[in-house]
């Protein structure tokens, strides 16, 4: 049925998180939209930056409410991230988390095996935290969107590590590494 008054009507997603726009650019937010006179819709926009499920909801206090369930699913991988700490020691061995993510942000899983070629301007990659043998490349598996490499530094100063992927961006992270402080006290005298 057409409207005789233009009608407000609030929208909101409860804590899914996403937000409503007024254009297909998702540039103009809104929190509400009004159906014009002579109209019986209006056309909203919503985006969520991360999957998962959101229930969008409209009401007005003339009409009754209006609940739709909806299912926010990632896009296929076009990006990698990296997450762990900023700043270790030179007898650090330090976890890095490695994340593949969709071209909004959102985590994604692989759909194929990502290879991951590793790259550091001082330091080295390991598979595991003990930091024994170095590593230049990790993976991704299939159907997973993450994986955890270890690094470390005999060296002091600012390392700029990497992550590349053949038609992903690459991910990159600057990590201070201090001097460790000293653990053994020696006495020498006659």
């Amino acid at each position: 049925a057409t409207l005789a008054d233009p009608l407000s009507v609030e929208l909101t997603d409860g804590s899914a998180l996403g937000e409503y726009y007024s254009d297909a650019a998702c540039t103009q937010l809104v929190s509400a939209v009004t159906i014009a006179a002579a109209q019986s819709s209006a056309l909203i926009y919503y985006r969520k930056t991360s999957a998962g499920n959101a229930t969008l909801h409209s009401a007005s206090g003339a009409l009754t409410a209006a609940d739709h369930a909806l299912s926010v699913a990632a896009a296929p991988p076009s990006q990698l991230a990296m997450s762990g700490g900023g700043s270790m020691t030179t007898v650090s061995c330090s976890p890095f988390s490695i994340v593949s993510k969709d071209s909004l942000g959102v985590v994604a899983n692989a759909s194929d095996n990502i290879s991951i070629v590793l790259s550091s301007s001082i330091g080295s990659f390991f598979s595991t935290a003990t930091c024994a043998a170095s590593i230049t490349s990790s993976q991704i598996a299939s159907g997973t969107n993450s994986v955890t490499v270890y690094f470390a530094s005999p060296d002091t100063g600012d390392a700029s590590l990497g992550a590349a992927s053949a038609g992903l961006t690459a991910a990159s992270r600057s990590v201070t590494i201090n001097e460790a402080p000293a653990n053994v006290l020696a006495l020498s005298g006659p």
